[in-house]
């Protein structure tokens, strides 16, 4: 009997040391839980500032962007009535004039020359450089006339 209770005893002792290892190794992995606790906790705050001052960036970029389509809103407005109220030059001349008591002249585009006169002034011509100047600057009107000719 007293062997039982010795080995009993050998047997109680051995899981004690047993149970302390694991609370020793429990403690350590709740030590671990709470340091990783601790810092995802610092990750979701600094998340969260970080989210609060994207928050407040985008409201305020919201407010300008407001406040720019109310001023262009405006300035699309200033403009119809600028072009409502725009006048040609020759408007204006033609008020100018009527407000000294002379009659607006009305505007006329120069003559353009025909083939034939420019065909003429081309046989005026008697140099030969002055010839091929002019021959260049107005072949678009006188190829065809030329063309003719052939």
């Amino acid at each position: 009997m007293a062997k039982n209770i010795t080995m009993e005893l050998t047997e109680a002792l051995d899981t004690v040391k047993s149970l302390k290892t694991d609370l020793a190794q429990a403690n350590d992995a709740n030590q671990r839980a709470s340091a990783q606790i601790t810092e995802i906790t610092k990750q979701l705050t600094d998340a969260n500032a970080a989210h609060d001052l994207t928050k407040a960036e985008l409201a305020k970029s919201a407010e300008k962007a407001t406040a720019d389509s109310v001023t262009i809103g405006e300035l699309t407005k200033k403009v119809s009535e600028l072009e409502a109220n725009a006048k040609t030059a020759s408007q204006r001349a033609g008020e100018m004039l009527g407000t000294v008591g002379a009659a607006p002249v009305e505007q006329v585009a120069a003559a353009v020359p025909t083939a034939d006169e420019l065909w003429a002034q081309y046989h005026a011509l008697t140099d030969p450089k002055a010839k091929n100047e002019f021959y260049a600057k107005h072949r678009d009107t006188l190829t065809p006339k030329h063309a003719q000719a052939r």
